[in-house]
């Protein structure tokens, strides 16, 4: 088959020279020749101009060594991308044809520790020729099984060890767990279930308003940050501290209402351990601080 990787016409103008590239793939194997017929306006080119496929000897080229072994493709090199295989190499245990015969590993001792990692074929290496290769190696990301256990790669990121689907790399946020995997529902048992790096969000278990008390430590308004167990209460017209009373009047802090608050709505957006909080208000500001979110307000003594 021919392919012109020149896009035609092309026009050359006097004391002109251009190229043009065209590839030829032999139908086979064996030694060809094809001729290539160029249809141009002078009267002195060439009517066709000879082709050969797959002849070393006649070729004009003597770079098609690519690995530099001294064997070409067209000669016999089986892997012209690797110096150590051609016909005039010996073959080792190493589950490839070295010597370009067609066969793999024919002949070879298979209690010889060609590769010298204190293994052989017959004690469990897998590979033979490759010294990283072997029963005491540490297992890598890389594709091959670097301990011959018969699996590739586990135990690293690229492995789903627990079988769920789902690989570190994909998402998985503990992956000796099947229950646990980003395409998992929420569940109330103290693990992050669906990977989004929240535990138990969507139940009473969590801290929703991020303000340091669930729904079961007491908190009566889990979507509010100025309401939990103890806190202040504040003449805001809010149980802040969830005894079940609204502003009562105490003569200190600890007893009851005793400051007029001057907030506006704030909304904070629960985060990951680790992560950052945000608000939306203009005039208060949000301190993260050992993981609670404390609303800054200016308060003054109630009358």
């Amino acid at each position: 088959s021919f392919y012109g990787a020149s896009a035609t016409p092309i026009y050359i103008y006097e004391e002109e020279t251009k190229s043009a590239e065209v590839s030829w793939i032999p139908s086979s194997n064996n030694p060809e020749q094809a001729s290539l017929k160029v249809t141009i306006n002078d009267p002195d080119f060439p009517e066709g101009i000879e082709l050969m496929g797959n002849s070393c000897e006649n070729s004009k080229h003597d770079d098609w060594d690519v690995d530099g072994d001294g064997w070409r493709a067209c000669a016999g090199d089986c892997d012209d991308n690797d110096q150590n295989v051609n016909p005039s190499m010996s073959e080792v245990p190493n589950n490839r044809d070295d010597n370009c015969n067609g066969e793999v590993d024919e002949d070879v001792d298979t209690n010889f520790d060609t590769d010298e990692d204190g293994f052989t074929i017959d004690s469990g290496d897998c590979a033979e020729g490759n010294p990283n290769v072997s029963p005491d190696a540490v297992e890598s990301a890389n594709g091959i099984d670097d301990d011959c256990d018969g699996i590739i790669d586990n135990g690293t990121d690229r492995f789903d060890d627990d079988e769920d689907g789902l690989t570190e790399l994909e998402g998985d946020c503990d992956d000796s767990t099947p229950e646990v995997h980003p395409a998992r529902d929420e569940l109330d048992n103290g693990l992050d279930d669906n990977c989004n790096g929240f535990v138990d969000e969507g139940f009473s278990s969590f801290d929703d308003d991020r303000d340091g008390f669930s729904e079961d430590e007491g908190d009566c308004d889990d979507s509010n940050p100025w309401v939990w167990p103890d806190n202040v209460e504040d003449c805001d017209g809010i149980d802040n501290d969830c005894d079940g009373e609204i502003d009562e009047v105490g003569n200190d802090e600890a007893d009851g209402c005793s400051f007029v608050v001057e907030r506006e709505d704030t909304v904070v957006t629960p985060v990951p351990e680790g992560g950052c909080s945000t608000s939306s208000s203009s005039s208060t500001l949000l301190l993260t601080l050992m993981g609670l979110v404390f609303p800054w307000v200016r308060r003054r003594r109630a009358d």
